[in-house]
């Protein structure tokens, strides 16, 4: 519908440029840029640049705004906050996540490195525990497995590659929700019905 509508006001407007061979007046109609009223409009901004301008700077020379109003190096300045600030946060949560074990020492997801972290922990269920190692080797696959376009996008020189991580991190989420909530019902399961092993024969 949309699209049927851009096509009739496309043909619109092609039918009345076709139409203005000698009058320009319905083409001004159409066009806000070929209006007096537009040109009015910027040549008083002009002339009023060139009025405040005037016995500052001889006739010819470049108007240079003055420091307040140089949004450039502003907004440069703003840039170079904006990144600091990002590695620093980039930089936390690498040191974060190496402490964890889920990166080892080269900021590389390392499933060797997080099974010994992940073998420290005491669990009450070795299904659940073999289950979340599962999970973890899973997603670290899936990380690997991402397209090269899509890795270069995040990946910045001397920081960890982050669409890996963050690809990791959001499949671990994920994943280690479900596994809890499978061991639930495993557990409700073998409370009311006997071990799995009966249940299945």
């Amino acid at each position: 519908m949309f699209e049927d509508e851009m096509k009739e006001n496309m043909m619109m407007y092609k039918m009345k440029q076709m139409q203005r061979s000698n009058d320009d007046s319905s083409y001004n109609a159409y066009n806000p840029f070929e209006s007096s009223s537009y040109r009015r409009r910027m040549s008083s901004a002009l002339y009023r640049q060139k009025r405040q301008a005037a016995g500052t700077q001889p006739n010819g020379a470049a108007v240079i705004l003055p420091e307040s109003l140089d949004i450039g190096d502003r907004l440069a300045e703003k840039l170079k906050q904006e990144q600091q600030h990002t590695e620093a946060k980039i930089g936390n949560m690498t040191c974060v996540l190496r402490e964890m074990g889920v990166l080892n020492q080269q900021n590389e997801l390392d499933f060797n490195t997080q099974k010994r972290t992940f073998e420290k922990y005491n669990f009450r269920s070795k299904w659940l525990k073999n289950r979340i190692l599962d999970d973890m080797e899973m997603c670290n696959k899936a990380a690997e497995a991402l397209p090269y376009d899509y890795q270069q996008e995040q990946n910045f020189p001397g920081l960890v590659n982050l669409s890996k991580v963050k690809t990791f991190m959001r499949c671990c989420k994920y994943s280690k929700m479900k596994s809890c909530m499978y061991q639930d019902v495993k557990e409700k399961l073998e409370k009311n019905f006997g071990s799995l092993q009966k249940i299945k024969e």
